[in-house]
């Protein structure tokens, strides 16, 4: 398994089935990680286990996208 995109000293928890190299720690997934690229078409999204764990959160792709286009 890689690294966390956000800590680089820490292993990743889970990663992203359509890009294995990016992944997540377990303090991102606590704070509610965003999936890598909401917008682009993804074959794994109805069983990500990232974009499971963010909607928990209250972490959607409107607001994913929302806060792209204002950042």
């Amino acid at each position: 398994m890689g690294y966390c995109v956000n800590h680089p000293d820490r292993e990743a928890n889970v990663v992203c089935q359509r890009m294995p190299s990016r992944g997540y720690c377990d303090e991102c997934l606590e704070k509610g990680a965003p999936c890598f690229e909401p917008e682009v078409y993804c074959k794994y999204r109805t069983s990500c286990v990232i974009r499971e764990l963010a909607r928990e959160k209250g972490i959607t792709e409107q607001t994913q996208a929302t806060a792209r286009a204002a950042g």
